[in-house]
């Protein structure tokens, strides 16, 4: 789900919420910049609330400077997304990087540098989220 598909939060939450509830047995990715901590915080409640028992978060750390760098190299003026770049950036630097397993709730977080790193992450995460559940069912 791409959390910039929806126009506000609480349309996000909802579909989210009925993501998860329509679908139990399916792993649901959330693609969001989610760089304050009440953002993550509202992913996590909403999964607990349903019964979601693990709920994990990949971080993909980009260096503003590369974020910067990707934006420039799409040409035309880029102004809005620069500043974008710049106030994402502080929030992150304001709310604490990577996300926190103690302070938000996840079950784990798994920081990635890359795309590459990235997909390996989500399959992993996925991977071990079905042999957990796996294993607690058959206990």
């Amino acid at each position: 789900m791409a959390e910039e598909d929806y126009p506000s939060l609480r349309q996000f939450s909802t579909a989210l919420e009925e993501k998860l509830k329509s679908h139990p047995d399916l792993n649901v990715v959330v693609d969001g910049c989610n760089t304050t901590i009440s953002s993550r915080r509202n992913i996590v409640r909403i999964a607990r609330n349903i019964g979601v028992w693990q709920v994990s978060a990949i971080f993909v750390d980009t260096p503003k400077e590369v974020c910067k760098e990707r934006v420039q190299g799409q040409g035309g003026s880029r102004k809005k997304q620069m500043e974008l770049i710049d106030r994402l950036d502080e929030e992150l630097q304001r709310d604490g990087v990577p996300p926190s397993v103690d302070k938000e709730g996840w079950n784990k977080v798994a920081v990635v540098a890359n795309n590459q790193a990235l997909a390996q992450a989500i399959e992993l995460v996925c991977n071990e989220e079905a042999e957990e559940k796996e294993e607690k069912e058959g206990s």
